[in-house]
């Protein structure tokens, strides 16, 4: 609302995030993002979801989502993982059973996160380590992603890197969801 545009007609949140810091700034943004998951996490509780998400017993999960939903839910099981938001974390805690990459970063460090639309352009260069080994786990690692939609443009590219090199053919599975407000239209594209 504060820069003129209606929520609920835009689809292209990435450049809505852009307009923002484009009017204001990006201190502003993040200030915002910051506040919103510190208010969220403080009212949310672990989903049942993320409870069955964090018992499959995963080597990995990659996730572009900002909470700490999944770090929460596997602390309420005791389940040890080393976390990777920096490309310095992507160094330590190799020999510990679960990876979780945030590959767009996490609220609490919100001037990292991914978010505009110049943040993607620029993620090869931000994230190129840990889109590195998000390549090398694709091809060689059982793993589960989270919070990846066909949308997203990073996801898209290193998916069409990965098919243009040729080097396995390997299965993918993906999960989806089937929401209830889709038209029979959304549900076919899905």
């Amino acid at each position: 609302e504060s820069i003129g545009l209606n929520i609920d007609k835009e689809t292209e949140y990435m450049q809505i995030a852009q307009y923002y810091v484009n009017e204001k700034n990006r201190h502003e943004l993040n200030e915002i993002i910051r506040d919103k998951f510190n208010l969220k996490r403080k009212i949310t509780e672990i989903s049942e979801n993320h409870k069955l998400l964090t018992s499959l017993s995963l080597p990995e999960v990659w996730t572009t989502n900002y909470d700490n939903a999944l770090e929460n839910s596997y602390n309420e099981l005791k389940v040890d993982f080393d976390l990777k938001v920096k490309k310095e974390d992507l160094s330590y805690g190799i020999n510990k059973k679960l990876q979780i990459y945030k590959v767009h970063g996490s609220y609490n460090n919100p001037d990292e996160c991914i978010v505009t639309q110049e943040d993607y352009e620029d993620l090869y260069d931000k994230k190129k380590y840990f889109i590195e080994a998000l390549k090398v786990s694709l091809i060689q690692k059982q793993f589960l992603f989270v919070g990846f939609s066909f949308k997203d443009p990073d996801i898209r590219f290193i998916l069409a890197e990965l098919r243009r090199a040729d080097i396995n053919k390997r299965n993918h599975y993906w999960v989806t969801y089937d929401d209830p407000a889709w038209n029979d239209y959304e549900k076919n594209k899905q």
